[in-house]
């Protein structure tokens, strides 16, 4: 009988082990996940900053591109102009060749 509690107390002092050990190991993987998460946070951050940027170099690019066509409408603008006052009678206007 002796020796069944002797083995029964091993036993259980080997499962306690084994509890304690799998405890250490769930703290650990739950240190790692908040790390993970930590990490997840400042990506996100990173990224909101980098789209910020992106949306503001895509606003340049067409404010540039709209400045761009200003002075060619106006030289379509002038050129219609030259051009309608050629039509007209008694114009001394002439188009330049091109």
């Amino acid at each position: 009988m002796s020796e069944t509690i002797s083995k029964n107390t091993d036993n259980s002092l080997s499962i306690i082990d084994i509890m304690k050990e799998s405890s250490n190991e769930n703290l650990e993987i739950s240190r790692e996940v908040e790390d993970l998460s930590a990490s997840m946070t400042s990506i996100e951050e990173i990224i909101g900053i980098i789209t910020a940027i992106s949306e503001q170099t895509n606003l340049l690019a067409l404010n540039a591109s709209i400045e761009a066509l200003v002075p060619v409408k106006l030289v379509v603008a002038l050129l219609l102009l030259l051009k309608k006052s050629a039509s007209l009678p008694n114009s001394q206007v002439s188009l330049p060749r091109t």
